[in-house]
């Protein structure tokens, strides 16, 4: 059902813009639809006033939900996960992985003091490369200033990054039941409190090797 409205709505949404032309369809409602899209694409080019009032409402964007919408369904039943303004649907998540372990997964893809870590690491490395090279006297002394003022901007931003990472909040996680996950897998809503959480994670997420997770069964890949 969810899965059917979500559809709904996609459609809706790329029929009003014009962006839509599927088989088995009315050759008027094709034509209108491209007639749409043709207006939209024009009026964004500016070759067209951005006054509706002067063309007649068929040949322009036709109704659409309210951006509002999402956060609407969602305080109107908080069982709506999906419509939590910012979340995030994972899915073939493997049965072994707990819903906490995934919590915790997704809160360290938010912090940002491992990342420093790790690019002062890689700072020191190239800092050490270019003190065997001065053994050479081949050392380029401009390339070791410019780390070396790098690894300082890191070492003064670690405490704001630090108090960044101890406000985070872990996500909250609710297990997806839709009938339609892969055996031995899982879905499952995770929700952020902002867009930006949602940006980090999600980055991370799609990676090939996905999100770093901390447990002790042996997970499939």
């Amino acid at each position: 059902k969810k899965r059917a409205k979500a559809h709904w709505f996609l459609a809706l949404e790329m029929i009003t813009t014009g962006q839509y032309v599927g088989p088995r369809t009315n050759p008027k409602f094709t034509f209108l639809w491209k007639l749409r899209a043709v207006m939209c694409k024009a009026r964004k080019l500016g070759k067209i006033g951005s006054n509706i009032k002067d063309y007649r409402p068929v040949l322009t964007r036709g109704w659409r939900p309210r951006e509002s919408l999402r956060g609407d369904l969602y305080a109107a039943n908080l069982n709506f996960g999906w419509a939590h303004p910012f979340a995030l649907t994972l899915s073939n998540i493997p049965k072994e992985v707990t819903g906490d372990e995934l919590a915790k997964a997704m809160l360290e893809t938010l912090k940002l003091v491992p990342l420093a870590k790790a690019d002062k690491e890689r700072i020191k490395r190239s800092i050490d490369k270019l003190q065997d090279a001065k053994k050479a006297k081949s050392e380029p002394k401009k390339k070791r200033q410019e780390l070396e003022k790098e690894l300082e901007a890191i070492e003064e931003r670690m405490v704001r990054w630090k108090r960044h990472d101890d406000e985070l909040k872990v996500p909250t996680v609710i297990k997806i039941n839709d009938g339609n996950t892969t055996q031995g897998f899982w879905k499952a809503v995770v929700q952020f409190q902002n867009e930006r959480e949602v940006k980090a994670a999600e980055s991370v997420a799609s990676r090939s090797l996905g999100a770093p997770l901390e447990t002790e069964r042996e997970v499939p890949h």
